[in-house]
Parts: C-alpha cells; structure tokens; sequence
C-alpha cells in the first residue's frame, strides 16, 4: 500500500511541478518563477514531503518482510528505499523553505537562504532518486528468488535501476522523464503484487487455522 502512495504522491509531484514551470536555466530564474507559481510550487514541495515519508514506511515495511523471509538483498533494499525516503523528506523540507521564502520577490535578488535551500533540494532529490534506483537492483535479487509473481519484475527492476542513475546526467533529459515513468509504474506494480501476496498469504493462514480448529 505504501508503494503505491508513493507512486500517487510522486505523479502529483512531477504533475504539479511541470504546471509551475519554476524548471529554468538559472537559479535566479527559476526562483523568480517560484515567486510567479507559489501555490503550485508549494504543491509540489508537499508531494514531495510526502512521497519521501510514504517511501521511508514502505521500506520499513519491506525490511520487515525481509527478516522474516532472511533474504539479505531484500532488507538491502529495504533499508536503501528508507534511505531515500530520508533524501526525498531533506529534499521536500529544502523546496518548502523556498516555496515560503518572505523575501522571495521577482523584482529583486534572491535571497542568499533560498539559493541555498535550492542547491539543498536540488541535490538531495537526486542522492534520493538514485539511491532509491540501487535499491530497485538489489530488490531484483530478492524477487528472482522469491519464486512469485514479482519474479517476472525483476529484470525490469535491475535495468531500471541502472537507468535511473543517469539522474546525476543533466544532458539525458528525456532518459530522465522516461525512466521516471517507468519508475512510477514499478511502484504501482510491485505494490500490488506485494498487496496481494499479503492478501494470499493472510487468506492462507486463515484457512490453515480453520482446519486445525475444526
């Protein structure tokens, strides 16, 4: 469930973050945009905040299910998406301080504090994005060998995770949204398929205890 929360906050997000078009050249542009667009920027500060704190649970919740299944790369990868989650809540918090700015103001300097929270947002978004895609080629381990349904993610997971290092290549822009949506949908994917085996394996249980008791 977690995952997919996290896949709704992220498409609100990259939604609300395109329609402020505060995305400039220039730091100082981008901040006068922000200055234009304070609702949708804050909007997008928000998603932000929250698809770190949805993805920091979900990862504590993986790290569970990987101590009860003892596979060492899935809780990897559950302490990895943790600390991207971590990344993504700094990168938030950076985006809302600029979005809240008092002296943010398109007629004058920016303001020393909010260039610096942009550099803060800036760079942890993307230590976040790519950390989460180390942890998507370490949960490919754990879904190879999982021997379910989420077995047949797990090329998709390791490639994707590679892909989403070139975060840190300012010229793959189109790389960038395109892995981005792939990411989006590995979320929603994978989080279903987590929901479901939940949903299996409590029906399983229910069963077995149905036919000790009678």
């Amino acid at each position: 469930m977690w995952l997919l929360l996290t896949a709704a906050a992220t498409a609100l997000m990259v939604g609300a973050r395109v329609a402020s078009d505060t995305d400039q050249a220039t730091i100082a542009e981008s901040l006068r945009s922000v200055a234009e667009n304070r609702e949708l920027f804050g909007l997008t500060a928000l998603a932000r905040l929250a698809s770190g704190v949805t993805l920091l649970v979900a990862g504590w919740y993986m790290l569970k299910a990987g101590a009860s299944n003892g596979h060492g790369a899935n809780a990897a990868a559950a302490y990895l998406l943790m600390v991207s989650g971590v990344l993504t809540v700094i990168s938030g918090a950076a985006a809302t301080v600029i979005a809240l700015h008092p002296s943010l103001d398109t007629g004058v300097e920016a303001p020393a504090t909010a260039e610096a929270a942009y550099h803060v947002r800036w760079v942890m978004g993307k230590a976040g994005f790519s950390v989460a895609g180390i942890a998507l080629v370490f949960a490919a381990f754990a879904q190879w060998s999982s021997g379910s349904i989420v077995r047949y993610v797990a090329p998709v997971s390791a490639v994707l995770g590679l892909a989403m290092q070139f975060i840190w290549w300012d010229a793959a822009t189109v790389v960038h949204r395109a892995v981005g949506m792939l990411f989006l949908v590995w979320l929603v994917v994978v989080g279903a398929a987590l929901i479901r085996g939940a949903l299996d394996a409590r029906a399983s249980n229910h069963d077995d205890a149905s036919a000790a008791s009678g």
